[in-house]
């Protein structure tokens, strides 16, 4: 942050000055021309200055890049028990199953204690549970770890875990998952094996460049 700071004021106060670049003889006649830095000012070629990029965003983006690669920064050993339950819904699948799906979060915090990058974790778990008992029969839980900086969001790292708690009913075909810019996104798939009938959801979660969960 004080980087940030830093180049704001020194972006300021060059934007403040007012500096000849061009002068053929200090003692010529009046009709010398010079040239400033202002907006309406054509400048000779050989002392043209060029203004970088906005150097906050530069530096902003530095920070993000080096906590992408900084591989300390990944997901925690523990799994959704250690979240935060933010969000339920269930609806039904055929007569005799339904699915839930439940959304869970981690506490926000920062990278490091000087970086401007912060890191989030969010869970997302889809069962097909059974509506006359509320059984589970088969559970995935995708879980993704988000870096964000108010510009930038990205998915850095997911993980999948699968429980089939059915297997004598359902055989699990997919428990697939992967970053996808700034989504964790994971695939699951199940075949009842008396049926044939498949069963199958594409889930995915992720975080906005202000830290927004967003579906």
């Amino acid at each position: 942050m004080k980087k940030i700071m830093f180049c704001l004021l020194t972006i300021s106060l060059m934007g403040t000055m007012v500096m000849p670049v061009h002068a053929a003889d200090v003692y010529a006649d009046e009709t010398t021309d010079l040239y400033f830095f202002n907006e309406e000012t054509t400048y000779d070629e050989d002392f043209t200055l060029e203004y970088p990029a906005d150097a906050c965003d530069v530096i902003l983006q530095q920070d993000f890049e080096a906590a992408m690669r900084d591989e300390s920064i990944k997901l925690s050993e523990v799994g959704i028990e250690a979240m935060n339950l933010i969000s339920t819904n269930d609806y039904d699948i055929d007569g005799e199953y339904a699915a839930e799906v439940n959304d869970y979060e981690s506490k926000p915090i920062l990278t490091r204690a000087t970086s401007t990058v912060s890191k989030v974790e969010y869970g997302r778990e889809w069962r097909i549970y059974r509506k006359s008992d509320n059984a589970t029969m088969v559970q995935w839980v995708l879980r993704g770890l988000f870096l964000y900086n108010g510009k930038t969001s990205q998915c850095k790292q997911t993980t999948m875990k699968c429980y089939n708690n059915a297997s004598d009913i359902f055989t699990v075909t997919s428990k697939s998952h992967y970053p996808s810019g700034m989504y964790a996104v994971g695939k699951c798939g199940a075949v009842d094996k008396k049926t044939g009938k498949a069963y199958s959801q594409v889930i995915r979660i992720g975080v906005t460049p202000t830290g927004k969960v967003v579906r």
